[in-house]
């Protein structure tokens, strides 16, 4: 009898083991750590000394920072002491997030333009749209369509002066 109380005994140690690793969380990827954001200073300061800033950006540096101090209310993260304690590293900077969001829009690719930055897929999309929400907010930056033939004479001839080639014509 002492063989089938071992059999028993084994068959629920069994049972348990398997009801065990069922409840056990699914081993997830590999844990990436984030690394300290670069500051943004130093980063832009570079790019414009080995001459990369404009094309990077497709801006010179002065159009950069006037647009940042349009945007850069919307986009400042409002507790960013909570934001490290939670994430551990300093949240991006607004000129972070433009610079990323510009370099990608002209053409970038996502996954290069996040590493500069130190951000996870999902954060780079949701800063990307963060930004496009900026932009939609900021009263100067927003189309104005010519109301008058006057209006679209003059828009025409703007947009022949800074045509190449004066390829578009009014």
């Amino acid at each position: 009898m002492a063989s089938q109380d071992d059999e028993v005994v084994l068959m629920l140690s069994v049972m348990v083991v398997i009801a065990t690793a069922k409840t056990l969380p699914k081993p997830r990827g590999p844990v990436v750590h984030r690394d300290e954001k670069p500051d943004w200073d130093m980063h832009a300061s570079r790019l414009f000394l080995e001459g990369q800033f404009e094309r990077c950006s497709r801006m010179r540096k002065r159009s950069f920072e006037r647009l940042l101090l349009l945007l850069g209310s919307y986009l400042w993260v409002p507790d960013r002491n909570q934001s490290k304690r939670r994430t551990g590293v300093e949240p991006l900077s607004p000129a972070h997030m433009l610079q990323m969001t510009i370099r990608w829009l002209v053409g970038g690719s996502h996954h290069d333009v996040r590493e500069v930055v130190k951000s996870s897929d999902s954060h780079f999309y949701h800063i990307v749209h963060k930004v496009m929400d900026a932009l939609l907010c900021v009263p100067q930056l927003r189309l104005q369509f010519p109301e008058s033939t006057e209006e679209l004479s003059s828009a025409a001839m703007a947009f022949e002066r800074i045509s190449s080639q004066g390829i578009i014509k009014g």
